[in-house]
């Protein structure tokens, strides 16, 4: 569904707490995101650029040791993330 129309300006944050209580994971480039979800202890999966800042090098991250992270192998390029994504949301 699309939640757009319910966010409060003013109430930003508290609002996407909300949603993400009620899905089954969290897809995001936007790191404010995925700081907000895997504090809350919830899958996520951060699509990273190939230049991505250094906090978000290492794997695992030290940080959030349950976050899946995608990087990009060729700069400027998502095919591999997306393929990467594709291939492990796909159910076998």
């Amino acid at each position: 569904p699309y939640y757009g129309d319910i966010i409060d300006k003013e109430h930003g944050f508290l609002d996407t707490i909300s949603i993400m209580k009620k899905v089954d994971g969290i897809i995001t480039t936007d790191t404010s995101i995925a700081h907000l979800s895997l504090c809350l202890d919830l899958k996520t999966y951060v699509l990273l650029t190939l230049g991505c800042e250094w906090r978000w090098k290492t794997n695992p991250n030290i940080w959030y040791p349950n976050c899946v992270m995608l990087r990009q192998t060729t700069f400027n390029s998502w095919k591999n993330v997306i393929n990467d994504l594709r291939n492990i949301l796909t159910v076998k």
